[in-house]
């Protein structure tokens, strides 16, 4: 019988990814969940979703473009 809800380092196991990789796609809502109380849960359905859809750029990648596209926008705007 299938849980219901996962936890991050459950839902990792799942989806053969690290912790730090739930985390990632968590944070970028790519990944659906429940708080329930300080607990973040990830539904059965959410995972399935997630298994089955296209991912084509390495995490670390779009992180990074998008951390230098903020950082220099706030440099150009502090020379100003």
């Amino acid at each position: 019988m299938e849980r219901l809800l996962y936890d991050r380092k459950a839902a990792a196991q799942q989806l053969s990814i690290s912790v730090r990789s739930v985390g990632y796609y968590l944070a970028r809502g790519e990944i659906q969940f429940r708080r329930v109380g300080r607990r973040v849960l990830i539904p059965h359905s959410a995972l399935v979703k997630f298994a089955k859809a296209d991912h084509f750029a390495p995490i670390h990648t779009r992180v990074v473009r998008e951390f230098r596209n903020d950082s220099s926008k706030s440099v150009e705007d502090s020379s100003n």
